[in-house]
């Protein structure tokens, strides 16, 4: 009983705010740092793949293995792009669905079992999906943050923050594979555009970008595929006449240097060569969970996180437009 009163001061708690808290943004890396093998080149090496890369080289498969074998990495969607642009591919449709779903039961055949539920990300879910102040996560990734939570022994209840699966979801095998709008390629081979797949569904992730008091990116790279969610974002928060007011809080977990100084790469491409405005204007940090001398700011971040949250439900109990007696 106890514990069911705590939920409706919870409740109560989020009904009252005005503004858009916090949101979570998740990409690949997040399921990298729980121990999954979601690359694109674990895909590439499995059966799932293999079984299917034969044939002549102007096909999906052969052609992506080709790549992969010369190259020793892929960007599967990137490639994709480059395959669409310039090869006639005749069994092209059938290929890219054969494509998708031999990536959705690699994904859905994955051993969930040795999940680190010692990770960061671990750690940072189970905090966001407690706290009252997070109201949406979004997730760039095609696994089941739910099942994922269940693994890690979260509870996701109504008064989680929502999740929203901006390219689909394995359970439902609606996952949304290939490539941004403004790509030039021919009108035969469209159906490769992420939105002009039968699961593309609207999402209002730049106006939560827009309200939010406070923004996490977790293993997110802000690639060219997924350019377009967030440009017109870091274009105005590098804005020098951006007043006071809506400056934002904004953290970016990323895996060592390597992958932050790509990721400052790609921000500075997206406000005109000015991430000096964007952390001056912000508050802005770059948290590297692979790095040991960001442990103790993250371990502070996460606990901060909690922190305010409290605040927040104490503060809202005391002084909000309501009373719940215990």
């Amino acid at each position: 009983m106890f514990y069911e009163k705590i939920k409706k001061i919870e409740y109560l708690c989020r009904e009252t705010q005005q503004e858009m808290g916090k949101i979570l943004i998740i990409g690949n890396g997040f399921d990298l740092d729980l121990g999954l093998k979601t690359k694109y080149w674990d895909f590439i090496q499995s059966k799932y793949f293999q079984d299917n890369a034969i044939g002549d080289q102007d096909r999906i498969f052969p052609f992506l293995k080709g790549f992969y074998e010369i190259n020793k990495w892929v960007d599967l969607e990137y490639v994709l792009k480059e395959y669409a642009i310039n090869n006639v591919g005749n069994h092209l449709h059938n290929d890219f669905t054969l494509l998708c779903d031999s990536l959705c039961d690699y994904l859905l055949d994955l051993d969930y079992s040795l999940i680190n539920k010692e990770s960061v990300a671990s750690n940072l879910l189970e905090t966001i999906i407690y706290n009252t102040l997070f109201t949406r996560v979004y997730s760039y990734n095609f696994t089941s943050l739910q099942d994922i939570a269940k693994l890690l022994s979260i509870e996701i209840s109504e008064l989680s923050p929502s999740i929203e699966y901006v390219h689909g979801n394995i359970n439902d095998r609606s996952i949304i594979l290939g490539f941004e709008d403004d790509a030039e390629v021919d009108d035969s081979k469209l159906f490769m555009i992420k939105s002009f797949s039968p699961h593309y569904c609207s999402h209002n992730i730049q106006y939560d970008l827009d309200k939010a008091e406070e923004i996490i990116f977790f293993g997110h790279s802000l690639g060219s595929t997924d350019y377009h969610y967030f440009a017109n974002f870091f274009q105005k928060q590098s804005r020098i006449d951006l007043k006071e007011e809506n400056s934002k809080k904004i953290t970016i977990f990323t895996y060592n240097d390597k992958s932050r100084v790509e990721l400052l790469t790609q921000l500075r491409a997206m406000n005109e060569k000015r991430t000096d405005l964007l952390f001056n204007l912000n508050k802005l940090q770059i948290l590297c969970t692979g790095e040991n001398r960001d442990k103790d700011k993250i371990d502070s971040y996460i606990e901060k996180l909690t922190k305010e949250e409290k605040e927040y439900v104490e503060q809202s109990t005391m002084h909000g437009p309501f009373i719940v007696n215990i």
